[in-house]
């Protein structure tokens, strides 16, 4: 884990707490920096430098936490692995709920005490909240003072990781107390490997990836496609093995697109393994109602799959995703029949599902290639009604579609990730086609920006529509 993302967020941590207790902060009335940590509280310095490097080799070994128990002789930690230490009595145990709020465990005790204080539990994954100590030796977490008397360390469970606090020292280790420890997006590493798992919607969504990478000119990112035409994920569970079953296509740095054909020569199995995949993303078929509906079927098959990404890899995780596909065009039949002609609702039922998934399962972002097409529905690109941004009602058009969606994955995974810039590239799609089957809309300098602006909004805000009538 230290080597995706915990050696540039333990730096910044350190140098947050540092900047917060140093003598020319806002705060210098207020805080007094300690420096003699064991001091506080009858404790051997090395048996300080004991707690320390517990949690360090855990953050190191990705050995997750799995347990943290109040007893009387202290507070009780304990990992994956067995490994166990219990700190002393008194040690300040701090846990964020899901929806934000701080709460205080008093060592010896499963009483709690909610604090007057409010977190972003997203903020939490990537950075742990400042913690300082008052003038009169009293506990200052995230800039708001507490009651809680500081002993020199603390430990707090912000649910995606566990922070432990030493002195100058933040140490996360990842954590599995509330659910599967799934890794955030990995930063600035060398090369990308990502996996696309989905049906013909997943070919949609990746067309035009090849196009725009090349016209970048990275050397950091490799792809693997899977595709199944309108398969669901309960049927990629139930096959994972099957003969077969699917079609898998790698792009590289290099090739000008897609490599080999879609003939179903494989399994979802021999995808998954065949690289050290840093991301894997999942899409359900918006054609069947297991995209409409959340039950404990479909919780299970999806937990499953991320069950069997995770144990092909169990000494470096994949970063699981959900990728949001795109509704269907209003004049679709599919609309008609089960959503009342009202595309809208379509949207908002996908939409639903979507967050029933963040919610149900260890899966935390969603790239929203629906969210992109909706937004650009909105747009003065959609001037044909029939079409609706589709090529035959289902599927997005060869061009203004496919790309935006293309963006859309962009700006979700290698912005954030490789740092790359979509401003400058200069990757266009000229065809036109006007088939009822092969609509294409062409990619132009003149709509390019349109394109960006729907997918920067969707990747910005999943699952909610961003109206571009202005543009």
């Amino acid at each position: 884990m230290k080597n995706r993302c915990c050696n540039w967020m333990v730096l910044s941590l350190l140098a947050q707490l540092v900047i917060l207790l140093s003598p020319g902060c806002s705060k210098e009335d207020t805080l007094v920096e300690i420096t003699d940590w064991a001091a506080t509280e009858n404790v051997s310095a090395g048996e300080s430098a004991k707690y320390l490097t517990f949690f360090e080799k855990a953050s190191e070994e990705m050995d997750y936490c799995r347990a943290l128990t109040c007893t009387d002789a202290g507070l009780e930690v304990v990992l994956q692995s067995n490994a166990s230490i219990t700190l002393p009595a008194g040690t300040p145990y701090l846990a964020l709920s899901p929806e934000g709020r701080l709460v205080h465990y008093a060592a010896g005790t499963a009483a709690a005490e909610e604090l007057d204080i409010e977190l972003n539990v997203r903020d939490t994954w990537y950075e742990a909240p400042t913690l300082a100590v008052s003038a009169d030796g009293f506990l200052i977490v995230a800039g708001r003072e507490t009651d809680i008397v500081s002993t020199g360390r603390c430990v707090m469970d912000c649910g995606k990781y566990v922070y432990y606090y030493a002195g100058s020292s933040v140490v996360p280790v990842a954590s599995e107390i509330r659910e599967r420890f799934n890794p955030p997006l990995p930063k600035d590493r060398g090369l990308l490997k990502v996996l696309f798992v989905g049906n013909s919607f997943n070919v949609d969504a990746t067309a035009h990836l090849p196009g725009i990478l090349t016209a970048d000119g990275t050397q950091r990112v490799l792809m693997g496609r899977v595709y199944h035409g309108g398969c669901t994920l309960p049927q990629y569970d139930d096959n994972y093995e099957a003969d077969r079953f699917c079609s898998y296509r790698t792009w590289r740095p290099g090739e000008k697109d897609w490599d080999g054909d879609e003939e179903y020569d494989t399994n979802l199995k021999y995808a998954v393994e065949a690289e050290d995949w840093d991301v894997v993303t999942f899409m359900e078929y918006t054609g069947n109602s297991c995209c409409w509906s959340w039950n404990e079927e479909e919780k299970g098959h999806i937990n499953s799959l991320i069950d069997r990404v995770f144990a092909a890899h169990p000494e470096k995780r994949p970063t699981v995703l959900f990728m949001l596909t795109q509704t269907f065009a209003a004049q679709s039949d599919l609309v008609a029949t089960y959503f009342d002609s009202d595309q809208m609702k379509m949207y908002e039922t996908i939409t639903d599902f979507a967050q029933q998934v963040l919610d149900g399962t260890c899966i935390d972002d969603v790239i929203a290639t629906g969210t992109c097409i909706q937004n650009l529905r909105t747009s003065s690109l959609n001037d044909d009604p029939v079409q609706d941004l589709s090529r035959d009602g289902f599927h997005l058009d060869y061009g203004v579609s496919r790309y935006a969606a293309a963006c859309t994955i962009f700006y979700t995974l290698f912005e954030p990730c490789l740092r790359l810039d979509l401003s400058g590239n200069t990757y266009r799609y000229d065809v036109k086609l006007e088939h009822s089957t092969a609509h294409s809309i062409p990619v132009t300098d003149e709509n390019v920006e349109i394109c960006r602006h729907a997918a920067h909004a969707a990747a910005d805000h999943p699952l909610t529509l961003t109206d571009m009538s202005l543009y």
